[in-house]
């Protein structure tokens, strides 16, 4: 067993029937990295992310925004809700422990 995977069942075992129940869909496209959550909300799209720290420490922040329905253009390309990153959104945002980058900045459990 790898040093995250202890949190990460623990994570998902909290947080997943919880984001279900509110009408989220689960996206694991983006693991082990990201795990996603999707869901309509009329002319939009609530996209909720739990970011894995890129090391493997088990670490990690929730990201979060909306994305137009019909997607989201940057630099003249359209992307689809369903290939929409969080951190893309303008009105996007992060739930972490304290500001900043560093060890503090996430929730973690070492």
């Amino acid at each position: 067993m790898g040093r995250t995977t202890e949190l990460r069942r623990a994570v998902a075992a909290a947080f997943v029937p919880v984001a279900e129940a509110a009408g989220f869909t689960m996206d694991r496209r983006g693991m082990p990295a990201i795990l996603a959550f999707r869901r309509s909300a009329g002319k939009r799209v609530q996209i909720i992310e739990i970011q894995w720290e890129k090391y493997g420490r088990p670490r990690f922040v929730l990201n979060y925004g909306t994305c137009p329905a019909e997607g989201l253009e940057i630099d003249g390309r359209r992307f689809r809700p369903d290939s929409v990153a969080a951190g893309w959104l303008p009105d996007s945002g992060r739930l972490q422990p304290r500001r900043g980058m560093g060890p503090g900045a996430w929730f973690r459990q070492d």
